[in-house]
């Protein structure tokens, strides 16, 4: 590896203030045989994110390494999300948002040479520990996979843990339309980089996705949650990334199937109807039992 190989970590933060300095103290642990900086965008946080971040700027030994805004007018997660990739000057982007840490002091250093040696891979990810946060951080669940990860497979699981990309600059337009308007930037983040090339997969644990209540995605109920992978798949068909189409729409039916019967199963007919109706049967990927199910419930709720 180059000695002046440059990576960009880029932490997006908004209402961190409990979080921020984990989040900062796992970039500024890293032991890498290249430069790091640390772009911290802060989309005008209403607490005291911008008083933790200039503390540790003036007192950490390492905080030269930090490039650091803080937007004067909220801008909104997506728009703040392009904006720091924007300012990212690297060979390589890592990313961790600021209700995320990294716990492994070598992350970098390892899957950054794992890309320098292998052009034909566009990013790598790793293993992580999610968890509810409390003051001991007690309560752990792991998610894993066990390959390479594929397009088909970020499609159908839609979740991999961001705080743990690693990828190259300069492969997917981030200045997009598709990128302004997606309600999930790290699936799409990752779709598009597998688009042009494989996505390599470390089973290792290297970072903690924190799980809570004011988390724009672990937040969410189940429906909410479903509903924005809906909207996020018809946004690749609206912006021509048909090369999954067919396993696409199967998806789409197959959510809309779901969130009908979680209403149906709720009494709340009139949602679970409008919802069903939106099913397209020539893309349909037939869920009998789940079908039986939904108008059992249309008729006895």
């Amino acid at each position: 590896m180059n000695n002046k190989t440059l990576v960009s970590v880029v932490m997006i933060t908004y209402g961190h203030e409990n979080f921020i300095q984990q989040a900062i103290e796992g970039v500024l642990i890293q032991e890498f045989s290249g430069e790091i900086e640390l772009i911290i965008a802060n989309d005008c946080s209403p607490d005291g994110t911008d008083t933790v971040i200039k503390t540790i700027i003036e007192n950490h030994p390492r905080g030269a390494w930090i490039k650091y805004t803080n937007h004067p007018v909220n801008m909104g997660m997506m728009n703040n999300f392009i904006w720091a990739l924007n300012q990212a000057k690297g060979k390589y982007i890592a990313l961790c948002e600021g209700d995320d840490y990294w716990i492994d002091s070598l992350k970098l250093q390892k899957q950054v040479e794992f890309l320098e040696n292998n052009e034909e891979y566009t990013c790598c990810l790793t293993e992580s520990i999610s968890g509810i946060y409390n003051d001991d951080n007690s309560n752990f669940s792991n998610i894993s996979t066990k390959s390479d990860i594929s397009s088909e497979q970020i499609l159908v699981e839609s979740y991999f843990a961001t705080n743990t990309f690693v990828f190259r600059n300069n492969i997917i337009d981030s200045s997009s339309n598709i990128f302004i308007n997606a309600p999930l930037g790290d699936t799409l983040t990752l779709y598009l980089l597998s688009l042009k090339g494989k996505i390599k997969y470390f089973p290792e644990i290297t970072g903690f996705y924190r799980k809570h209540s004011g988390g724009i995605y672990t937040g969410a109920d189940n429906i909410t949650k479903m509903e924005r992978q809906i909207f996020f798949l018809e946004l690749l068909i609206k912006n021509n990334y048909t090369k999954h189409k067919k396993l696409i729409n199967k998806l789409i039916n197959s959510l809309h199937l779901e969130i009908a019967y979680n209403y149906a199963y709720n009494g709340k007919k009139s949602r679970a109807y409008s919802t069903f109706a939106k099913i397209n049967i020539f893309y349909y990927a037939f869920n009998i039992r789940k079908i039986i199910k939904t108008i059992f419930h249309f008729i006895v709720k």
